[in-house]
């Protein structure tokens, strides 16, 4: 048993090295555990393989969960030529079952760990000549982790299209907050949204820009909850002047750690010709810019404009209105510079556009 306790205290000592030294490597997802709130703690000496191949070099974190609270924490430690993972794991109860998640600090990517294992009091598995092994797959479950920082310049573009959609993260609607949705062409950032509350429900109204009909358009969305950048199963066709989603029957970007997958026998939604929101002019603007509206019959609409956090910040129009052309002047004198967006909204269907204030 004393035998037992040393060995412990050299691989505590170990893990307090580990993380001394990682920490400094690069910005960490944030991963906290506090031992003094658990009664019972167990050790497993092992290594993270992926793809079937041990991981080297100190830039990975690994970090075990019960029920989304950490429970453990480790950096490698390069024991004669190999890398380990000495993890002290803590729990209340036994027979917890404890999942395990990786963190690559060059990549910047959190890999999700297949391997599980019940909490058992004062146990201690695995050993550097018998490691205990944390399989996982370097291709499936990366998300970037921290908030991205993604800019660019709409006025470099001639053509545009719109989205109106919701967001989900493995299955869980984005609401509010500081959440984003980010839509690219060859790789470069072409559109921008963040939530804005319709009703009961939380939209991002999107323009994606173009020059042409250049093809794919892939989408990422951040999750400010987990602090995570998701790839979005869906891809669409940039076409000028297309319109995809309605309030009441949105686009849906799904947010996954798995590559996007075309989906079959995508159409583009046509924009009608009875009901147009025209882009600002001028845009980028200072101070004030005109909004111009097409409708083919008498409508009831709104015509309302929103800050980058989805805050209603001016209502150019609110009621029923007749047939025809109808232009709208937008005094910003007010609101400081920034990204906004302009709603139109006609029962079922709305149409956005982004304007750019420069004070």
């Amino acid at each position: 048993m004393m035998r037992m306790h040393a060995l412990h205290r050299g691989l505590c000592l170990l893990l307090v090295l580990g993380l001394s030294a990682g920490t400094a490597l690069a910005q960490d997802p944030g991963w906290t555990v506090q031992p003094s709130d658990f009664q019972r703690s167990m050790t497993v000496v092992g290594q993270v393989m992926l793809d079937g191949t041990p991981t080297t070099g100190d830039t990975y974190q690994l970090a075990a969960f019960h029920n989304n609270e950490v429970r453990g924490l480790a950096n490698a430690i390069e024991v004669a030529g190999q890398w380990f993972f000495f993890l002290t794991l803590y729990a209340n109860t036994e027979g917890d079952t404890l999942t395990f998640a990786v963190y690559d600090r060059t990549a910047e990517v959190v890999l999700d760990i297949s391997t599980t294992l019940a909490f058992a009091s004062n146990a201690l598995v695995g050993t550097t000549e018998q490691p205990f092994v944390w399989e996982g797959n370097p291709f499936q479950g990366v998300c970037r982790i921290g908030r991205p920082v993604w800019t660019f310049t709409p006025t470099a573009f001639e053509s545009t299209m719109t989205i109106t959609g919701r967001a989900e993260v493995s299955g869980v609607p984005l609401g509010s907050g500081a959440h984003q949705v980010a839509a690219f062409i060859n790789g470069d950032l072409r559109g921008l949204a963040e939530p804005i509350q319709v009703g009961a429900g939380w939209y991002f109204f999107m323009t994606v820009y173009g020059s042409g009909n250049e093809g794919e358009v892939r989408f990422k969305v951040y999750d400010a909850g987990s602090n995570r950048v998701h790839e979005v199963v869906e891809i669409l066709d940039f076409a000028a002047n297309a319109s995809h989603g309605t309030p009441s029957d949105p686009q849906l970007w799904s947010g996954t750690c798995e590559p996007p997958v075309r989906a079959a026998n995508e159409v583009a939604d046509q924009p009608s010709a009875g009901f147009v929101l025209e882009a600002a002019y001028p845009n980028p603007f200072r101070v004030r810019t005109t909004l111009s509206i097409r409708l083919d019959e008498p409508r009831d609409v709104q015509l309302r404009i929103h800050d980058a956090l989805g805050r209603e910040v001016y209502r150019l129009a609110d009621g029923l209105h007749r047939p025809g052309d109808h232009t709208f002047a937008f005094d910003a004198t007010e609101l400081p510079s920034g990204l906004y967006l302009a709603v139109l909204q006609a029962g079922t269907q709305t149409q956005t556009r982004t304007l750019i204030l420069v004070q």
